[in-house]
């Protein structure tokens, strides 16, 4: 480097001073560090080297002591610090006035630093009264822009996986960081159990995902990816084996300096039983996702006659046709607002339980701690013999979460059979009582375990539209002929 009286340092093994009239910066085109670049007389005082620390965190201090200004006057004292362990250049002054205001404060000197090439300046001041004595100005490198992809998430639309059936995912790629990615690219491993469901893959922004089937992964990118934007891509799993899954989305980003990875948390689902067991007298249950399983097919009983249900208590209504349960005809059943119902007038409490602790014969769609929001309503729909009675729990409320939910159960007159049927399972968005995860759902006779058929208990084994049917099959044998020996 080369140290000027002019109060410059120009660095460089050629380098060489620009002389004694300051001038811009932007126009240097040498790699120049100004503290006070004037027409500094060496009259008097005298120019100071000094080094202090210890490797790697040395000091380099460079000051000018006592120099007057041309044409001679009284003087000033500054000095310009360079650090071995960062690209920091502090500039200290001790006395910034001539005592000629021509020349006091800054006003004919050039502050700044500057680099070989257009643009690559940093300038304090240029023949302006911006220094004052004992004031010091830090000069240091902005920290590089980065992007960040630490607010993305990843979300699944049911967090219940059953045999045969498809769920979709999305991912939200969000770059809240100070700088935008030159690549942004989405690895999404398909996990044993799911298969990948043929075009099902899209994105907000081009181009369209597409799947390796010899790596078995979803692969999206690279984009371009600025600051303060997102861009989301969605695809659809298909189930093939119910299983605990877990997948987890690998997003590479790549500015150049620095490579970042994203993992989300994994999404877990689970697989409920599409067919219970049977129970000592032949009950069992097939849910819609069950081979000859019941259709979906929602019967809307607001039309008919509202219970006025609330608490824990229950109201007895009168059946239009005989229901047969567990070998026994009611006329009459007796509907709480907690999500159950039983033959026998017993309160249903707000805290469910495993179905094989009542001593009611029960039926349960979503026995939970429902709140007083929204009603029971009753209707009977279709003509004898095949007629069809529901009791339904129309948008009503939970105790502990907002939101509503709808269900009901459908007895039919001609087999004894009845189905439950879920137009809307979700309370509210992350709701822990969303998809009955905090309900019983099934049936008993009242007697225990034996006499009991529980599909779930607080398990989020529930979604919108879904039938689950409940027959006991019956045996019936017709005498043609009575022979007697």
């Amino acid at each position: 480097l080369t140290i000027s009286d002019n109060g410059i340092v120009t660095l460089g093994p050629a380098a060489l001073s620009p002389g004694a009239a300051n001038g811009n910066l932007a126009s240097s085109g040498e790699y120049l560090v100004a503290p006070f670049w004037d027409d500094i007389d060496d009259e008097s005082g005298d120019v100071y080297t000094l080094t202090t620390g210890t490797t790697p965190g040395r000091k380099f201090i460079v000051s000018w002591v006592d120099r007057p200004h041309h044409p001679a006057t009284g003087d000033v004292s500054f000095q310009a610090i360079f650090h071995e362990d960062s690209p920091r250049i502090l500039f200290q002054y001790l006395d910034v006035e001539f005592g000629d205001s021509t020349f006091d404060f800054g006003k004919s000197a050039t502050i700044g630093i500057s680099g070989s090439l257009p643009g690559e300046t940093s300038q304090y001041g240029f023949n302006q009264s911006v220094l004052e004595s004992g004031m010091a100005i830090l000069i240091d490198v902005a920290s590089a822009p980065t992007p960040d992809l630490a607010n993305s998430s990843f979300t699944v639309a049911d967090q219940v996986s059953r045999n045969s059936k498809t769920n979709q995912y999305l991912v939200t790629i969000v770059n809240s960081g100070s700088g935008a990615t030159s690549e942004t690219m989405l690895t999404i491993p398909v996990p044993s159990g799911t298969s990948y469901v043929p075009t099902s893959a899209s994105a907000s922004t081009a181009p369209t995902p597409t799947f390796n089937s010899d790596r078995q992964q979803i692969e999206w990118g690279p984009v371009s990816l600025p600051t303060a934007t997102s861009e989301t891509v969605s695809f659809e799993l298909e189930y093939t084996t119910p299983s605990l899954v877990t997948i987890d989305v690998i997003a590479t980003i790549d500015d150049q300096s620095a490579t970042q990875q994203l993992r989300t948390a994994s999404v877990q689902l689970i697989a409920p039983p599409i067919t219970s067991g049977t129970d000592s007298l032949g009950y069992h249950c097939f849910d819609s996702y069950s081979a000859g399983g019941p259709t979906y097919g929602w019967f809307d009983a607001t039309s008919g006659t509202p219970i006025g249900s609330d608490g824990d208590s229950v109201i007895e209504v009168a059946t239009p046709f005989p229901i047969r349960f567990y070998d026994q005809r009611y006329t009459s059943l007796f509907v709480g607002n907690n999500g159950a119902l039983n033959f026998t007038g017993d309160p249903i409490s707000f805290s469910n339980t495993h179905l094989s602790s009542l001593s009611a014969p029960t039926i349960s769609p979503f026995w939970d701690d429902m709140d007083d929001l929204g009603d029971v309503y009753t209707d009977t729909f279709g003509s004898a013999p095949n007629r069809r009675f529901v009791v339904q729990w129309n948008e009503v409320s939970h105790f502990s979460a907002p939101g509503t939910v709808s269900y009901q159960v459908v007895f039919m007159e001609e087999d004894d059979d009845f189905i439950l049927q879920y137009q809307d399972v979700t309370f509210t968005t992350g709701a822990v009582q969303n998809l009955g995860a905090s309900s019983t759902v099934g049936i008993t006779g009242g007697t225990g375990a034996g006499e009991t058929v529980q599909y779930s208990f607080n398990q989020p084994f529930l979604e919108d539209e879904l039938a689950i049917l409940f027959i006991k099959p019956g045996v019936f044998a017709t005498l043609d002929e009575w022979v007697v020996f």
